[in-house]
């Protein structure tokens, strides 16, 4: 384990090892996380080995788009956002596309900027669960490139008012939880007559808690 790795742990973050490097890392209550995303340590070959995130209480984090960050985690296969109040799921595939297109002939490194997790977590991610996000209030298209997702929990999303038609594109989705949400999302996920019951029928287990 390498002195910055040492030092990170010192900064209320929880990062357990095994033999093959790091599995899990906790954000816990880090209060300036972009930044910490920034630095050295979570831009290197170490993030491919990073199995579960957990970013939980974190006041500050507004954006999920990091610089060289979501394209080094290859191996991520739970993903976790807890009670970040600020955080918004950006639904910025049109923003990066104009961007593409804004920087045709720019600097590549300027572009990659933009890239929301969704396209790079295509592959691993298994597990996704948002929990406590009040500005979520509706999925992020760039959801639907997560095809081998097989289990997403909502929790106390109150501002979540529908399962769009991204959740269509989750065709390895087995199980869906939808806990203590608004009772007009809960209503519209009813079977059989529930108006976004066509988007979720797939789902081999469908959990609704009030």
């Amino acid at each position: 384990m390498t002195l910055d790795i040492l030092i990170l742990c010192l900064w209320n973050l929880s990062i357990a090892f095994s033999s093959k490097d790091i599995l899990c890392i906790e954000f816990g209550n880090y209060r300036d996380t972009e930044s910490l995303l920034r630095g050295k340590v979570f831009q290197s070959d170490r993030l491919c080995f990073v199995r579960s995130l957990d970013i939980s209480f974190c006041p500050k984090l507004k954006r999920l788009s990091w610089e060289g960050f979501w394209d080094h985690c290859t191996a991520l296969e739970t993903l976790c956002l807890m009670n970040n109040h600020e955080l918004e799921l950006e639904d910025d595939e049109e923003e990066e596309e104009e961007n593409n297109n804004n920087n045709r002939h720019g600097d590549e490194e300027e572009i990659r900027k933009e890239v929301t997790p969704w396209r790079f977590l295509s592959h691993p991610l298994r597990n996704l669960e948002l929990d406590d996000l009040p500005k979520l209030k509706k999925l992020p298209n760039g959801m639907r490139h997560l095809t081998s997702l097989q289990s997403l929990e909502i929790r106390d999303c109150k501002n979540l008012k529908s399962m769009s038609e991204v959740m269509r594109h989750l065709t390895s989705l087995q199980q869906l939880s939808l806990i203590s949400n608004s009772a007009e999302l809960n209503a519209r996920c009813k079977e059989p007559s529930g108006a976004d019951w066509p988007n979720i029928q797939h789902i081999e287990l469908i959990s609704l808690q009030f």
